[in-house]
Order: C-alpha cells, then sequence, then structure tokens
C-alpha cells in the first residue's frame, strides 16, 4: 500500500479528458492514475486535498466532480457528488472542524465523508452574486475564500471577494479591501491564490482599474492586516497579469502566473524565472515543485522543480507534454503522516504514535531525562506548514 504515497499532478489533456498521475520515485517517471466507474470527459482537476489522510481529487466532468482514492486497489473511484452540491465546478478544496469544504462557482459546499451540505449565507455584500470561489485555506484557526463577485446593477463589472466563515458555521463575512482597485470588466478579475508566509495570510490574483481607460491588467499580492491594503506589486519585476499559485518555501514566498516564478522576501521581488506558466505549486521530499500549462513552442514544460542551485529544472518524464493543450491545474505531497492537506501549502499532521510512549518514558525516566525527550520530540514530531499541529484534527 505504500507506493500510493507521493507526489500527484492533475489538470486535463487536449481531448477534454481527466488526467491524474503519480511521480515514481525510482525512475523520475510520472504514471498516469486509473480513474474508475464516472465520465472523465470535462475541463480537467482543479483542485487536491488530504482529508482523513485520504487523498481526494476535485474538478468538473459533465457535473461537479470527487473522487477519493482507493489505498487498496491505486484507483480513483466513483464521483462521491450528489445533488446537494449546487455548482459546476470544484475549483479549491481545504479541511475544517474535520470536514472538507469545496469551493465552486457561486456557493461553498461541505462534505463530512458521507453527505454534502451548503447551508451558508453571504450576506455582506448587498445583495450581489458570488461568482466563484476559487481558492480557500485556514488562517489562525479561521476558514478564509477566496474569488470574485458580480455587481447586480452591472453585469459587467467583476469584484475582488475574500471572506471568513464566522464561529457559528453559519456566515461568510467579507473582508474589507483598502488602497487599491477592486473590480474592473476584466472576467479573471478576482483572488486565485492564498498562503501564508511569515504567519501573515497572502492572496494573490488579479485586477483591472476601471478609471484606466485601457484597462490595464495586472497581478495583485496583498496582506492581510484587520483588512487587504495597497498592491504589493509596484515594480517590473512581476510581469505576468495573474497570480495563480503562491506558497512559502524556507524564508521566501513564490508567486507563480503566466511567465514563470517570481520569489517574494517580504520586502522586494526577484525577476521573473521564465519557465512556463504556472497554476500550482506544493513542496515534495523537502524540494519546490511548480506546474501549469508550458511555453510554445511544443515540446513544453508541465512540471519544474527548484533544484539546490535556486535553478528549475523540467520533471516531465511520463507526461503527455507533446499536446498543446494539456495543462496542469493541482498538485499535492500524499503523504502518510499527513492527516489534512490542501493545495495553497497549509499541512496538519497526524498524532505522533510515539507520544503516547515518550511522555511515558520521561516520568519513569525522570527529570535529568525530560529535557532530552523534549528535544527529540520538537525534532522529530511533524509539523505543519503554515502551523505546528498534532492534535490530528484542524
Amino acid at each position: 500500500m505504500s507506493d500510493v504515497y507521493g507526489l500527484y499532478v492533475g489538470g486535463g489533456t487536449i481531448d477534454d479528458k481527466l488526467y491524474v498521475a503519480k511521480l515514481d520515485d525510482k525512475n523520475n517517471t510520472f504514471s498516469p492514475s486509473t480513474l474508475t466507474g464516472t465520465p472523465t470527459s470535462g475541463l480537467g482537476i482543479r483542485s487536491m486535498a488530504v482529508y482523513n489522510g485520504e487523498l481526494y481529487i476535485g474538478g468538473f466532468t459533465v457535473t461537479p466532480y470527487l473522487a477519493k482514492l482507493d489505498n487498496n486497489t491505486n484507483t480513483f473511484g466513483t464521483n462521491l457528488i450528489d445533488k446537494n452540491v449546487p455548482f459546476n465546478y470544484v475549483y479549491a478544496m481545504t479541511v475544517y472542524n474535520k470536514k472538507l469544504y469545496l469551493g465552486g462557482d457561486g456557493v461553498v459546499a461541505v462534505y463530512d465523508g458521507n453527505n454534502f451540505s451548503h447551508d451558508f449565507t453571504y450576506p455582506d455584500i448587498n445583495g450581489n452574486s458570488v461568482n466563484s470561489i476559487q481558492v480557500m485555506t485556514l488562517y489562525n484557526d479561521s476558514l478564509y475564500i477566496g474569488g470574485t463577485y458580480t455587481s447586480k446593477d452591472d453585469d459587467g463589472t467583476y469584484n475582488l471577494y475574500v471572506a471568513k466563515l464566522d464561529n457559528d458555521n453559519k456566515k461568510f463575512t467579507s473582508i474589507t479591501f483598502t488602497g487599491t482597485p477592486t473590480s474592473g470588466n476584466y472576467s479573471f478579475t478576482g483572488i486565485l491564490s492564498m498562503a501564508v508566509y511569515k504567519k501573515t495570510l497572502y492572496i494573490g490574483g488579479t485586477i483591472q482599474d476601471k478609471k484606466d481607460k485601457n484597462l490595464t491588467i495586472t497581478p495583485y499580492l496583498a496582506k492581510l492586516d484587520n483588512t487587504f491594503g495597497k498592491n504589493l506589486i509596484t515594480d517590473k519585476n512581476v510581469p505576468f497579469t495573474y497570480i495563480y499559485a503562491m506558497i512559502q518555501y524556507k524564508d521566501t514566498l513564490y508567486l507563480g502566473g503566466g511567465t514563470g516564478v517570481v520569489p517574494y522576501d517580504g520586502k522586494n521581488f526577484s525577476p521573473v524565472e521564465d519557465v512556463s506558466s504556472i497554476n500550482s505549486m506544493t513542496i515534495y521530499n523537502g524540494e519546490l515543485y511548480a506546474s501549469g500549462d508550458g511555453p510554445l513552442p511544443l515540446p513544453s514544460i508541465r512540471v519544474i522543480k527548484l533544484d539546490t542551485n535556486n535553478k528549475w529544472i523540467s520533471n516531465d518524464n511520463g507526461l503527455p507534454v507533446e499536446e498543446d493543450n494539456f495543462s496542469i491545474s493541482s498538485m499535492i505531497d500524499y503523504h502518510p503522516d499527513v492527516l489534512h492537506a490542501d493545495t495553497s501549502g497549509l499541512r496538519i499532521y497526524k498524532k505522533s504514535k510515539n507520544l503516547a510512549l515518550i511522555l511515558g518514558l520521561s516520568i519513569g525516566l525522570g527529570i535529568p531525562v525530560l529535557g532530552v525527550i523534549i528535544f527529540l520530540m520538537y525534532k522529530y514530531i511533524p509539523r505543519t506548514n503554515q502551523q505546528v499541529s498534532n492534535s490530528g484534527d484542524s
């Protein structure tokens, strides 16, 4: 069973087929996964999550799509979604309060392992409609969602949207944006990515200033300080128009967009690494991976990783890179010690199986040994990227 764990990528192929593959570390080659019992035609796998130690994939076929990996057969089974999921796409997933949350086109749905529900309100956007929920993650033990909403009085206007789930788990309250244009006529205006960097929530996406006669489309990055403030991107080192992926790796926040990857140290942006059109990023075996559509002309690069010399190298073995419409939209590290994870970089680890034994030994051996044991616990008990957790749930 252990060979089911590893780096998974998901997307779609030129003939509108869902695509999932796993990296085989022994030969450094991706092998396609089997999807059974469900239509496989659609717009691709858009999201991945680990829920209760099991791997889930989400996307779109002729209906919204959610499937779970069977660790015994190494296949993804039938579509789990029923009529209680009132949207067409599964854009994003994360785990909160022991449930799997799904973000789609307009609402959030919840899966408890057996049933779906969507009993939430979005009361403070003045009657406007949430257009899409593209990303979600946990920050300071709260659930945050991001995307866009459209104005009821002007169908051509799209607005940035970030909301936090209230403590009663019944309504999403939006967070204020200040100091930046927050709407435009561009349909991709919105929040497309989130990550926790240096204990602060960052959001990324694309914006358009309606006052600009040229309707310039620009990338957008902001951090939370009660409100989301000014756009942190002001220099030419971020040349792409959207930030579709973000993740903290070591002490740097990496931004992925239309022409590659831009590192950000909290103050300055490094020049773009022009390697691919990036849709997703994750950390696997201590290395940073990124994926996307790949540049033209063919053959193009779909998966890359950052090597020890801080250079991006291709890792496309086994992928159908010759197909011009093949793309990777999501990737995740499926690890046996991880209880919950999402593609924003969140990882919550299982309880240490040796924790009770360690505590028992510390009492039996006495105080002199306790300091050594505490050090070993600190060093070897797994941690999350965003927060320390051995609690067993979120």
